[in-house]
């Protein structure tokens, strides 16, 4: 777990490495942007609630799509950007949760 850190941003790239990372967590920290070009595709648990979120990459609707145990986005300041999260995330991640 990486919450309570102060971290204020993930560079590029800096976990695309890490393939056996399944779960991330970024919560209460000072990120204000998130892109998911450093994420691994073996994250299946994402929570970076209760940070200072307003933009979410569209890059991001594929790995969002891709989680399979959860996603936490929660009180930020997220404001329409690009990706729809409800259609473009929440549904994909709702019936795949419902699948299994």
């Amino acid at each position: 777990s990486l919450n309570h850190n102060q971290i204020t941003e993930i560079a590029k790239n800096s976990l695309v490495d890490l393939i056996n990372l399944n779960a991330l967590l970024l919560d209460y920290n000072r990120l204000s942007n998130f892109s998911c070009h450093s994420l691994s595709n073996s994250i299946r648990n994402l929570s970076i609630r209760h940070n200072k979120i307003s933009y979410i990459s569209p890059a991001c609707n594929r790995t969002f799509g891709g989680l399979s145990i959860s996603l936490d986005i929660s009180y930020n300041n997220l404001v329409n950007n690009g990706i729809n999260l409800h259609d473009q995330v929440l549904m994909k991640v709702s019936h795949r949760l419902s699948a299994m």
